[in-house]
């Protein structure tokens, strides 16, 4: 993870020394270290100190989108199909993807997860609820909602 190690120094006084010293060993300045690879990664490449991404240090550079929409409906319909949990009508995978684009993969897991957290809870919670065939026991979209709250802020 390059956000602590490679952060920008004018913004980020207690990492400065570790930066100082990675850029220093990239550079060789030890003497150059042959069949080292570095590789490093970062939610926040704007926060990165310009050192870095310099010429000759990163010389490869790989950014991944979020998903699309279409990406984030047939991840979601993978999921529900391996989940045990119920869905109610409102909880389709066109509807929670809807919900759910702009995140990433892992946010979406995340949040899928916590939904279905949420809906056990509120079963547990009130089992004078608990009728057959009834929904209270289904994931509904106002827990992925609730869950994009918890996981995403």
């Amino acid at each position: 993870e390059a956000d602590d190690v490679l952060a920008d120094r004018q913004f980020s006084r207690h990492t400065a020394s570790v930066t100082n010293r990675l850029l220093t060993a990239m550079d060789g300045a030890g003497g150059k270290t042959s069949d080292i690879v570095w590789i490093a990664a970062t939610n926040h490449p704007d926060q990165l100190d310009s050192a870095a991404l310099r010429g000759g240090r990163f010389t490869v550079k790989v950014e991944f989108q979020l998903p699309d929409f279409g990406t984030v409906k047939v991840y979601v319909k993978k999921w529900i199909a391996q989940s045990s949990a119920s869905f109610s009508e409102d909880a389709t995978p066109t509807a929670m993807a809807q919900e759910l684009v702009g995140l990433s993969i892992a946010n979406i897991n995340a949040v899928l997860q916590q939904a279905v957290d949420l809906a056990v809870d509120r079963f547990m919670m009130a089992p004078e609820l608990r009728r057959e065939g009834d929904e209270n026991h289904c994931v509904t979209l106002n827990d992925l909602r609730e869950a994009i709250i918890a996981i995403s802020g």
